[in-house]
């Protein structure tokens, strides 16, 4: 089964999420009045970038609009252009999504987006994660150089595995201890004065935590007590 036409029907999205899973190749064409509206709101620039991101040049038919809105994986770099995320409300099978040095500033739009497993918001002008416990799917997240200082809407993503916060405003690490499968923790290059609340994440394997407010002492005894975490600093 390659195409499924099933525009105007009682097909809920739910119903699709569900299909794409068990036949993730297979193209399901089910919203194009949708789509159309979507398209035609975005900017040149947003058109021009998600051409050049899907390899789809040509005419946007129902076709293409539908595979560009199946799209798994994007990266942005180095684009100031890109203030918001409102255009990215419809990729509903997008599962890897990266932004570095971009003028995006709030990630609260994708939040709803269901299948979002990594996420990077990298040297861009965040300074909140508004609504990121939404993702409760999520395993990968880097907020590294940005404004963030708060991670309270963090910890709710218990399925987290990876967490950068390197270069961001965080200073304390309380409530980290909920994220209990954590397996790589990067802290560099912030004001984090206290480990204690990592002596429960058993999971971890890696912490980078070089140019912290934490004494080489405290640090070395983390290291005795946790000999199976890999300590980078310096």
């Amino acid at each position: 089964l390659e195409t499924v036409y099933c525009d105007k029907s009682q097909v809920s999205k739910e119903n699709v999420l569900t299909l794409k899973k068990e036949l993730p190749e297979c193209l399901v064409v089910y919203q194009s009045d949708d789509l159309n509206l979507w398209w035609g709101r975005l900017d040149d620039h947003w058109q021009e970038l998600l051409r050049e991101k899907s390899g789809i040049d040509e005419r946007m038919d129902r076709e293409n609009l539908q595979r560009i809105a199946d799209m798994r994986k994007l990266s942005i770099t180095d684009d100031l252009k890109v203030k918001n995320l409102e255009p990215l409300t419809v990729f509903l099978m997008l599962e890897d999504l990266s932004l570095h040095n971009t003028a995006v500033s709030n990630i609260a739009p994708i939040t709803s987006l269901p299948n979002l497993k990594s996420l990077a918001v990298t040297s861009s002008p965040i300074n909140m994660l508004d609504r990121i416990n939404l993702l409760k799917q999520m395993e990968h997240l880097n907020i590294e150089n940005t404004s963030v200082e708060d991670l309270e809407p963090v910890y709710e993503l218990i399925n987290l595995k990876t967490l950068n916060i390197g270069g961001t405003q965080v200073k304390k690490l309380k409530g980290l201890e909920e994220l209990t499968q954590l397996e790589s923790l990067t802290i560099n290059n912030t004001r984090i004065k206290n480990l204690k609340p990592l002596n429960s994440l058993y999971k971890l394997k890696e912490l980078k935590c070089f140019n912290i407010d934490v004494k080489a002492s405290k640090i070395e005894d983390y290291k005795k007590a946790h000999p199976h975490v890999n300590v980078i600093y310096y």
